[in-house]
């Protein structure tokens, strides 16, 4: 339920006795509690008359943002985020915050357009559970932005992974997975946009599964992987209690999806042969033989 001005009041009396100033009482709270572990610095920290605006309150995700700390800002926001209920109205404002700060972030982003082979310094951006960067290449001898792609698939990532790709300027993508997956319908949002915009997907060396795998199969233009890359699939399940079960709905999404990127029945039964709880790997041979082009990639990367 939403928290009054005098919860917050209380919270901050308990934490922080003596408050000389608001600046001290930031400083102090923060200083407190690096790790958030006090109660009080965990959600809130008054900033009447400070920050940003006059009369209101701020998570401590404000503060660092106002102070020029984004990354730290960011992950105080998200952390905040993760201990609220759902159904909280907080959770909405948390939501929007990180929403505002990313887009300031990606605003504010250089793109370095000159010419000829260099690597620029990656952007990075930070999701929930993946880490998203860019940088400009020459690969293979051609100018093009590489994007990678690693953690785990969490709710909304694919937001981050938009964000990220407002700052490419070749015309040329590679987006590079390495992730055991995670959020199916993060996935699949993430392989939407590199179905739209024609980015070409790769496994270098790593592994791609679950979500992750289906959102590689969205290379549009061309699919690459490594011989030693581990590229899995699975059925579609979800928690019924702390039994795992199929999950209707999500084998539709992933049926509908699956045909939207012109795979055929022969790739799709592939994809969903294996029973629950087992992954189905793919080898580029065998993905060949079930209508699913892939290339080896053997790329080599000019910087």
């Amino acid at each position: 339920m939403p928290r009054s001005r005098s919860f917050i009041a209380a919270i901050i009396t308990t934490v922080i006795p003596v408050v000389p100033g608001l600046a001290d009482a930031r400083s102090d709270c923060m200083s407190m509690d690096p790790d958030r572990m006090i109660a009080g610095c965990a959600f809130v920290i008054d900033t009447e008359g400070g920050l940003p605006d006059s009369g209101h309150s701020g998570t401590r995700g404000e503060v660092h943002v106002a102070r020029g700390d984004i990354a730290k800002g960011l992950a105080d926001y998200r952390t905040a985020l993760a201990g609220i209920e759902a159904g909280d109205p907080m959770r909405g404002l948390v939501r929007a915050n990180i929403a505002s700060v990313e887009d300031g972030r990606v605003a504010a982003v250089a793109v370095d357009k000159t010419p000829g082979p260099r690597a620029t310094t990656p952007r990075v951006f930070q999701g929930a559970g993946l880490s998203v960067a860019v940088v400009d290449r020459h690969i293979d001898g051609q100018p093009a932005a590489l994007v990678t792609v690693e953690g785990d698939f969490e709710w909304e990532d694919e937001k981050i992974f938009r964000q990220a790709i407002r700052t490419v300027d070749r015309s040329v993508v590679f987006v590079s997975f390495d992730s055991f997956g995670g959020d199916l319908r993060a996935g699949l949002e993430i392989g939407r946009l590199i179905w739209i915009n024609g980015y070409r997907t790769v496994v270098d060396n790593g592994t791609c599964a679950s979500a992750c795998a289906l959102a590689w199969l969205a290379g549009r233009s061309q699919r690459f992987a490594t011989q030693s890359a581990d590229i899995g699939f699975h059925v579609p399940w979800r928690m019924d209690g702390s039994t795992p079960r199929l999950d209707a709905v999500g084998t539709a999404l992933v049926g509908s999806y699956l045909s939207d990127l012109g795979l055929g029945a022969a790739a799709i039964e592939f994809i969903h042969e294996k029973s629950l709880g087992k992954m189905n790997w793919l080898q580029i041979d065998r993905a060949r033989k079930v209508g699913i082009d892939v290339q080896e990639w053997n790329q080599t990367d000019g910087g």
